[in-house]
């Protein structure tokens, strides 16, 4: 192993969906992990720089990687569900305005006749309060 290669990680899996479970929701391309921990998530073009000759590289294809589930008492139908839903919380949600933008884009890509889901709506948090 090269000098540089201590600085690559172990694995990077690239273009999928990688579910992260930060205060955003946010959905990645990419993860690297080195010693057995998550050391970037991004893009697929970010997480690559961390690919050295001793890397296991996986292309997802596009399917989902999902955090450990180690909680004895989880539901992770609803964590599936929610890969459906238009996510619909604040900040990402700040109003009406953005509200009828998501499902509008939403609907277009599903296509006529499909039912649109939505979770986390907070009439609340939207800055017309309604």
């Amino acid at each position: 192993m090269g000098k540089d290669d201590l600085f690559k990680a172990d694995l990077v899996l690239i273009n999928g969906k990688v579910v992260t479970v930060d205060s955003e929701s946010s959905i990645m391309e990419a993860v690297a992990v080195k010693g057995g921990r998550i050391v970037a998530v991004g893009s697929s073009a970010e997480v690559g720089k961390l690919i050295g000759k001793g890397t296991e590289v996986i292309d997802l294809a596009g399917k989902t990687v999902l955090p450990g589930i180690i909680d004895s008492h989880t539901h992770p139908g609803h964590g599936a569900t929610r890969l459906l839903e238009i996510d619909c919380r604040a900040p990402r949600i700040r109003g009406i305005k953005d509200l009828l933008a998501a499902v509008s884009e939403r609907a277009k890509r599903i296509g006529l006749g499909k039912w649109v889901r939505g979770a986390n709506y907070n009439d609340s948090k939207l800055a017309e309060r309604r």
